[in-house]
């Protein structure tokens, strides 16, 4: 994650909204299901004249922003489809125990929700 290259210039437009889930979506950050009912975080942007969408929970985002702003001392952050943040916090956990319990916290949370939707 500590690596921004390949977005120096920002988007041209971008959305940020959290809906209630209709569906069963997964999460672009650790793949597990963001049940129906549940708020989660979708964005939209336009890179380079093409529309693009992803969704996360809202949870793997505030976690996958503190490694971004509060470990990797970036400034600027974006929602990644390519880096799982199971990889993020495996990489990070050393230098900061805090995202591994964050992490930890968020899938007892995760396996909660998944019971309760079943």
């Amino acid at each position: 994650m500590c690596d921004v290259g390949g977005f120096d210039d920002p988007c041209q437009v971008w959305a940020k909204t959290t809906p209630r889930a209709r569906r069963e979506y997964p999460c672009v950050q650790c793949d597990r299901p963001i049940v129906k009912g549940e708020r989660y975080l979708r964005v939209g942007a336009l890179y380079d004249g093409c529309w693009t969408t992803v969704i996360a929970h809202v949870a793997c985002d505030e976690i996958a922003r503190h490694i971004a702003f509060e470990v990797c001392e970036q400034e600027i952050y974006f929602l990644e489809s390519d880096t799982t943040l199971r990889e993020n916090v495996r990489e990070h956990m050393g230098e900061a125990p805090e995202v591994l319990r964050m992490y930890r916290d968020h899938l007892r949370q995760r396996n909660q929700a998944e019971r309760g939707a079943a």
